[in-house]
């Protein structure tokens, strides 16, 4: 856990020294014209390959984490864990080889939509995710600003797609207490955050 947060602030740095060498600020330079790729690595290589792509100076990488709740002796923390593993996003400004990327060491393949589409750039539903991706500084982490009375859906376990409504909130332990509906019966429980997604509009119910 050690080794992935001071990765992830060398990564922080090199993306600032970036900046302040005269690359567009970041968001506007994403939100207007941004080509991206991803790239499949070796395990544990991912860092290495995201340092050597901006020190190449060939766009900003991202190589995705998330936070994960944990516990130790009664205190609870927010650990990274990689999202996908292996795979590390890449944006850049203007448009150039693929094989550039094939070289960097570490890098195995970028993925593609097959050979009537070489070039590796993400279109659709897989751009929008890596453009969130980079919103969130390459972090997915736990439900944010939830609140008593914020309407979820849970996305893992037996109960997974059902509805319920925030009852109370244990920030602490980042954890919820929901009220649910089975078979129009209601009941309660509490579940991790790390299991929840906020809802866009109010509705309860499965």
């Amino acid at each position: 856990h050690k080794e992935y947060r001071r990765q992830r602030q060398m990564c922080i740095r090199d993306r600032a020294k970036l900046c302040l060498n005269g690359e567009k600020k970041m968001q506007p330079f994403i939100a207007q014209n941004s080509q991206v790729r991803c790239l499949f690595c070796r395990r544990l290589e991912e860092q290495a390959v995201v340092r050597s792509i901006q020190e190449q100076q060939l766009g900003i990488a991202l190589f995705p984490q998330k936070k994960e709740a944990f516990c130790r002796r009664g205190q609870w923390f927010d650990v990274l864990k990689p999202l996908l593993p292996g795979y590390v996003f890449v944006y850049s400004e203007k448009a150039y080889s693929v094989q550039r990327l094939l070289q960097i060491q570490g890098v195995l393949r970028c993925l593609t939509y097959g050979p009537e589409q070489p070039d590796g750039y993400l279109t659709g539903s897989d751009r929008r995710f890596a453009l969130w991706l980079f919103q969130n500084e390459g972090i997915a982490g736990p439900l944010q600003a939830i609140r008593e009375g914020s309407f979820v859906r849970i996305t893992d376990g037996l109960l997974k797609e059902y509805n319920g409504r925030v009852e109370k909130v244990n920030q602490q332990k980042r954890m919820a207490y929901l009220s649910l509906e089975m078979a129009g019966m209601p009941f309660h429980l509490w579940m991790s955050f790390q299991y929840l997604e906020k809802e866009n509009e109010k509705g309860g119910g499965a």
